[in-house]
């Protein structure tokens, strides 16, 4: 058996191709496992998203515990600087004592690292730490805030002038009665009691707690990592995007380029944030692996399954379909067997079919053959008037030119045109056209009966007959009893002079030669019937003789 029937395809006739049975099983297969992998392959991508969920809520939770306790180290510093800041004009007026006052607080405050009072310049006068006694703080941004905004104000990243320490602190001014500066209370935390405090606070396998401030600066972070306090926190577009957060969760890709998850918390009253973050290969890396595995094993059994199905397919399938088919093709052959020999009693259906269809074919082959030939006389006939159309007259007229060719004899060609046909259909309808040229095509048929004259319909109301070996005398004679038969017809048409229809006639003949083109006499027929209408129409017109005199019309 063919390939091209083996894998269900068209033959040579062409036309649509079909789907081989290795195919329908391929599909098959498909089918059935694609949706088995598809749930698994959703039941892991929603296993995957749960535990970036579960991992986000942590690293919230994270974030919100490590800025409640930075919240409480600043909520300590407001305090003490709320405390200092309505006696500050009073303890500027003995800065020994005062010296002394802070430099006993700050000793039982864990992550306060100085304790100041400056003037109403902004000039230290006491302080926990002497160095710092004399220096002017004026220029500095979060004492001249501390100075014209009531209430605590929380500096960004400050660098200790004195002692290159970096700190943030809280600051307050004491004002009179008159909401004048008397003094300001400026207390130092310490960054690195901070940093400490993430430890405790937000310590977990993985995660990376930052704090940075208003503009950016890093704070603190863990794991400590040098370099980090002090310096801008990422790109400033990443900070922009945080910068009006309370809380919430999103993606990002790390400073190393690898996607991260994160977590962002703002310190209550305050401008600091804290962030929590993880890698996402951390988080989910197992579930990934496994992800890839599955995908791969069902991919892996699915080729398996599907080897296996083409294997199968051919042997138990293909091969025998293809004996059948052997078979069949030896069927009505002198080596051909029973085809019930093929022991196949699933096919039996199929053969008792298919000797049902031969008996059937070979009663249809005779109708066929009856059939064509009424549609080969059909193709050459015209609809309408039943003489032969055109096209088979073209033939039979080349067929006649090189048979007169080779007999030197005379070939004629009569062409006839029906009169004002026209006007006759305008005035009397298409239908009563049709009827006229039919009982014209009927003289016809009778003149030409018995003659071996060929009568066909040239084209609308045109007519032609082929006369072989007829000389221009005899074809004139034919063609003027033709215009009789026409008249006698008697078919009213009052847009005619005559007041009946009648027929126009150009005759031409020759003695064909096979270096002249039949087109020739075409022609000069043609050139005939044309002078026959421009004389006056209801006459015979020959090629080369003299238009004959017009006979009565009877």
């Amino acid at each position: 058996m063919s390939s091209a029937v083996m894998q269900g395809q068209s033959g040579p006739g062409g036309g649509r191709p079909g789907v081989s049975i290795r195919r329908r099983a391929i599909l098959l297969i498909l089918l059935v496992s694609i949706p088995l992998i598809s749930e698994r392959m959703y039941s892991l991508y929603a296993e995957r998203e749960a535990a970036v969920a579960a991992t986000l809520e942590h690293l919230q939770q994270v974030a919100t515990n490590v800025g409640l306790s930075q919240s409480e180290t600043i909520a300590v510093a407001t305090g003490i600087v709320q405390v200092l800041s309505r006696q500050a004009g009073s303890l500027l007026t003995n800065p020994a004592a005062c010296d002394a006052f802070l430099h006993g607080t700050i000793s039982d405050l864990r992550g306060v690292r100085n304790i100041m009072i400056a003037d109403r310049a902004g000039v230290v006068r006491c302080a926990s730490a002497r160095e710092l006694v004399g220096f002017d703080f004026s220029r500095a941004q979060h004492i001249q805030r501390a100075m014209a905004e009531p209430g605590p104000v929380l500096s960004n990243f400050l660098v200790s002038p004195r002692t290159g320490r970096s700190l943030v602190s809280v600051s307050e001014a004491e004002r009179d009665d008159r909401r004048e500066v008397q003094g300001v209370a400026v207390v130092s935390l310490d960054l690195e009691w901070m940093s400490e405090t993430l430890a405790r606070a937000g310590s977990a396998p993985g995660v990376t707690v930052v704090v940075v401030d208003g503009n950016g600066v890093g704070l603190a972070r863990y794991p400590l990592r040098p370099g980090f306090v002090g310096s801008p926190y990422r790109a400033p577009d990443f900070l922009a995007s945080i910068a009006g957060r309370e809380r919430g969760t999103f993606r990002d890709a790390g400073a190393d380029q690898e996607a991260r998850i994160y977590a962002v918390s703002r310190v209550p009253g305050t401008d600091v944030r804290v962030l929590a973050s993880m890698r996402e290969a951390d988080a989910v890396g197992a579930l990934d692996t496994r992800i890839l595995a599955t995908l791969a094993t069902f991919l892996l059994v699915m080729a398996l399954f599907i080897g296996l199905a083409l294997y199968l397919a051919r042997r138990m399938i293909v091969a025998p379909i293809n004996r059948l088919a052997a078979g069949l093709l030896a069927y009505g052959t002198e080596g051909a067997q029973d085809l019930r020999d093929l022991r196949i009693r699933e096919f039996e259906p199929i053969l008792f079919a298919y000797e049902e269809m031969s008996r059937r074919l070979t009663a249809q082959t005779a109708n066929l053959r009856r059939m064509n030939n009424r549609l080969a006389a059909l193709a050459s006939t015209d609809g309408l008037t039943g003489l032969v159309n055109r096209r088979s007259f073209d033939v039979q007229f080349s067929e006649e030119w090189v048979r007169c060719a080779d007999a030197g004899q005379s070939l004629a060609l009569v062409m006839m045109d029906v009169d004002h046909f026209k006007l006759f259909n305008d005035s009397k309808g298409h239908l009563a056209g049709d009827e006229a040229l039919r009982r014209v095509a009927d003289r016809l048929i009778a003149a030409t009966a018995g003659t071996g004259h060929v009568a066909a319909r040239y084209g609308g109301e045109e007519f032609i007959i082929l006369l072989a070996a007829t000389h221009i005398s005899e074809a004139l004679e034919f063609a003027e009893t033709l215009r009789h038969m026409v008249l006698t017809l008697g078919i009213p048409h009052s847009r005619s002079p005559l007041g009946q229809l009648s027929a126009s006639f150009g005759v031409a003949a020759m003695v064909p030669t096979l270096d002249v083109s039949p087109d020739a006499l075409l022609a000069r027929v043609d050139a005939a019937l044309y002078d026959a209408k421009r004389l006056g129409r209801n006459r015979v017109v020959g090629a080369r003789e003299a238009p004959m005199p017009q006979m009565r019309a009877l």
